[in-house]
């Protein structure tokens, strides 16, 4: 059986779905993933999986016509070329170009929304056009009887059930997973030191709140003045909500918190935290470092927006507070460091949240279960999607 991811970047499907290749050949399936070249790295980690890596020129920004053409001819080769029987396709672009090729072809595809992103939360006329277009287009590759839409939080699934894209029978609510083993538990330290940590981990984009975490930083500074605030993670320069390396240098001397950039080692910084914040506004499915954080049993401040609502909840698993809002981020830090028994509390709790609902094992299952009922179910209508003729 032969397995074809599609996704718009080597790097992001190293960090984030690299795992579920690796499990999907453990299960026996030959797989293969076409994504664009922006590591050399990711891509020779890829190969050494014993994963077919198939390079493919997909620009993430814009609806350019002529680029976007271009993609599609370069994937429908590299379908003439490997003949998939099941198709996994990631990221807008490049699900909706696998999608369109999928039904052509009758091959089975299974498509991961992971956040409703721009395409659905843009202003202004251009972002009602961008959302028009895009929802005509996961409408006419998500209503195929041989597709199966995937969703990690239920405000998405609702969200595009209401909007007509999928039916409840097309859809599966899949969440995410992490690594258990490597994102081990550590209990929270409940003796007094005499400074405490705080990290934020995220693409370093201004929707991920990187500002109000700067703004709160000084607020809990003027009653714990010894607490440190770290930011990890790198700018996305493909992404027009980015900061700069020079805007985020200016902005953390400014303010007082360290920025250490990307880093390959997410247990370490974990570890030598005390309090873990994400205050998002960015629409996404489940954020990694969200799941990560959690596995390790840190405690959790998070705003309450889709995705981060799937892994907290509130004075339970974590705290809740509003989005693009300062000054509750600023209240809940203060609570937590003031508070070691109730970050004790919650550490157990949000470690037994992941264990049930969130093991990268029970994730992977989950897709296992849905490419052998699906391939299953289109051979019984189509008895030979692989050989159909090329589009």
């Amino acid at each position: 059986m032969k397995l074809l991811f599609v996704m718009n970047s080597a790097h992001y499907f190293v960090l984030n779905r690299l795992p579920l290749a690796i499990t999907a050949k453990k299960a026996g399936y030959d797989v293969y993933i076409a994504a664009q070249c922006d590591d050399a790295e990711s891509v020779r980690r890829i190969e050494s999986e014993g994963i077919t890596y198939l390079p493919f020129n997909i620009h993430r920004k814009g609806l350019k016509p002529l680029s976007t053409l271009s993609s599609y001819r370069q994937l429908s080769n590299i379908f003439n070329e490997i003949q998939p029987d099941i198709v996994h396709g990631y990221t807008i672009k490049a699900l909706v170009l696998s999608g369109i090729l999928c039904r052509h072809r009758n091959i089975p595809f299974v498509g991961l929304i992971a956040g409703s992103g721009m395409a659905f939360n843009s202003k202004g006329l251009q972002g009602w056009i961008l959302k028009q277009i895009a929802k005509n287009l996961y409408r006419y590759v998500f209503r195929s009887r041989q597709s199966v839409s995937c969703f990690q939080n239920r405000d998405d699934q609702r969200e595009l059930m209401s909007l007509g894209i999928c039916t409840k029978e097309q859809t599966q609510l899949v969440g995410s997973g992490v690594n258990t083993q490597r994102f081990s538990f550590l209990s929270y330290n409940t003796v007094c030191n005499s400074s405490r940590s705080v990290l934020l981990a995220a693409r370093m984009l201004r929707n991920k709140g990187i500002t109000e975490y700067l703004l709160a930083s000084q607020v809990v500074r003027l009653r714990h003045p010894n607490t440190e605030f770290k930011m990890v993670g790198a700018p996305d320069t493909g992404n027009p909500n980015s900061f700069s390396p020079k805007e985020l240098e200016i902005l953390c001397q400014e303010s007082n918190v360290q920025w250490l950039g990307h880093t390959n080692d997410m247990p370490g910084a974990l570890r030598e935290c005390d309090i873990f914040c994400m205050p998002t506004y960015y629409p996404e499915g489940i954020p990694m470092a969200l799941l990560q954080a959690a596995s390790m049993g840190k405690p959790l401040i998070v705003t309450d927006v889709p995705g981060c609502r799937e892994v907290v909840k509130d004075q339970e698993t974590g705290l809740l507070i509003p989005p693009r809002d300062p000054e509750a981020l600023a209240k809940a830090i203060i609570q937590l460091l003031e508070s070691p028994q109730l970050c004790s509390t919650l550490s157990s709790s949000v470690r037994e949240h992941i264990e049930g609902c969130h093991r990268e094992e029970l994730h992977h299952e989950r897709y296992l279960s849905i490419y052998r009922t699906l391939i299953k179910e289109t051979r019984s209508v189509f008895p030979s999607p692989s050989s159909c003729a090329s589009i």
